[in-house]
This record gives structure tokens, sequence and C-alpha cells, in this order.
């Protein structure tokens, strides 16, 4: 499995010459991050409604070159998608091309007063772990996890815990990070990488661009 990190919190899953594509919200530009993988495209996953998970422009854009492609979205954001799976719920799974998905948590990390949106995370083939916007934790632990470390809900701390808390087989990287500088991204790869190490984990700093084989 090779897995691309694009801006923000979008990720691109290879295998089998095939891609599934999760949450290219608003921060991801669709001819240069997206395009190269549409043809190949097997699956499209969004987390939640919020714009930096799920961009509509991107989402009819991709549906008008691929009519076909299955979709699985929280409630809200399939009934603004025509033919969009609801998430089949925590604990469920199903198969998106040569993807096995099972599905954890439900609700996202708490901003505040207001009530959380929904949110799902997926564990991809056993050895991805993606919690959307949430910190919780997947049934089992996966050999590589996403972990959310920046954004107006999150904090260091809590991304730390998390992955203390998963303890992947493999390493950890960071996503939902395009509000921080690179010294931000410097300052919390060091944070994280001592915590991984205490745990026996592994933490790595992927930039946008890059890719790792799983």
């Amino acid at each position: 499995m090779k897995i691309t990190k694009l801006p923000h919190a979008c990720l691109v899953v290879e295998q089998d010459d095939a891609a599934l594509l999760v949450d290219p919200g608003s921060y991801v530009d669709y001819d240069r991050d997206l395009a190269p993988y549409v043809g190949r495209a097997a699956g499209l996953v969004l987390t939640h409604v919020h714009a930096d998970h799920y961009f509509p422009a991107h989402v009819e854009r991709l549906l008008a070159a691929r009519p076909n492609l299955p979709v699985v979205a929280t409630s809200d954001v399939a009934a603004a998608v025509p033919g969009a799976t609801v998430w089949p719920g925590a604990g469920h799974g199903l198969d998106l091309g040569p993807f096995h998905l099972e599905f954890f948590g439900g609700l996202h990390h708490r901003v505040g007063e207001a009530p959380p949106d929904e949110n799902f995370g997926i564990v991809v083939d056993g050895l991805l772990a993606y919690p959307g916007d949430s910190y919780d934790v997947p049934p089992a632990p996966a050999a590589v996890l996403a972990v959310p470390i920046g954004g107006p809900w999150a904090r260091t701390t809590d991304a730390v815990a998390y992955l203390a808390a998963v303890r992947p087989t493999g390493f950890g990287f960071g996503v939902h990070d395009v509000h921080l500088s690179e010294l931000g991204q410097q300052m919390t790869a060091a944070f994280m990488g001592r915590a991984a190490a205490r745990t026996g984990a592994e933490y790595r700093y992927l930039p946008v661009g890059a890719s790792v084989e799983v």
C-alpha cells in the first residue's frame, strides 16, 4: 500500500493500480493535487461536512469525470452528494474497489460550546488509521496512524496523548496541519517524536506530496 499526503487532511491510498481519495477539502488544488489520481480512483471518502474536508466543487468535478465513483460520507454530506452512501457506523466495514474500510468514531472533536458535527474515522486494510477530526481510538492498532496536529480544536498535548493511546505498530505522521508554519511543523515533530519513542513507536514528518509504502 502506498500512502500520499496531500494538503491539510487529504490522503491518497494506492493499491493494485487503484486510488482511494480521502477528504479532498478546500485547501487542495484539484488540478495539481487530485487530477493525477482521478483516472484510477476507486472510491471517495468524506469524513465530515466541514469545508477543509468536503469541498463541493471538488466533488462535483470528480463525479463529472467518474460518474460511478463510489462515495462514502456522513449523513449530512451524503444528502448533498448524488449517489453517496452513508457510512455504516462504528464497528462496521465495507469495500471500495480493492480497499477494505473499517469505521470508528462518530463525532467531531468538540470546538467550544457548539454541538459536535458527525465525523467518522477509517482503517484501510488494517494498515492505515485516519480519525477525521477527532482523537477517537481505532478498534485495533494499525501500522500507520494519521494524527491531527493543528487547527482550532487540536492541541499538541492531545496529539501526543493520541499517538500514545493508539500506539501504531509502524509510525504516526501529522495531518490537519495547513495552519502550522514550518517552525510549528518542526516543533510538533520534535514533541511527537519524543513521545513516540517513549512508547516504542515512531513519528515521521511528511511534507505535502510525500509518499510512504506500508
